[in-house]
């Protein structure tokens, strides 16, 4: 198999151990992956740029050297639909209060509705933390039955 060939098939396999090995017999004097990360990275970031592979193996390798944090060649053009292609980390919360006794249910409902609009501030102000969301969370239920059921829920 010839050289170029055997470097294709590496990118599109994702053959870290033949990439490395064939980097060393073609290009000794250049710069050497010291360890299979290192390969990996590069093959990855190789991947994104060479116009004979798949658009969805570059697409996966855009998003896996972008979710450790490291630069993708990956062209523009590309790079819109991977909005509808790619995985998106979305962050939400979930909020659902329910009351044993259904006369209780009213009050189930405004402590749902002062959680979801205490994230709502949190989440505009730029407050994502999620141990201080659910902190606050806690106490604006604690707030609405303070307030709603009295002395019944203060003992």
């Amino acid at each position: 198999m010839s050289v170029p060939d055997e470097l294709h098939r590496c990118l599109d396999e994702l053959d870290i151990q033949g990439l490395r090995r064939l980097w060393s017999q073609v290009a000794p004097h250049l710069h050497q992956p010291q360890n299979d990360a290192e390969a990996e990275a590069s093959l990855h970031m190789a991947r994104t740029l060479a116009e004979s592979i798949a658009v969805r193996k570059r697409v996966y390798s855009h998003c896996w050297l972008t979710d450790r944090g490291l630069p993708s060649q990956l062209p523009d053009h590309l790079r819109l639909p991977l909005e509808r292609v790619g995985p998106r980390i979305v962050e939400g919360v979930g909020i659902a209060v329910r009351a044993r006794d259904p006369d209780l249910q009213p009050v189930a409902d405004e402590a749902q509705k002062a959680m979801c609009n205490v994230v709502e501030e949190m989440y505009a102000d730029g407050d994502t933390d999620p141990e201080l969301v659910k902190s606050r969370m806690r106490e604006a239920r604690l707030k609405v039955k303070r307030t709603l059921l009295g002395r019944i829920f203060n003992g």
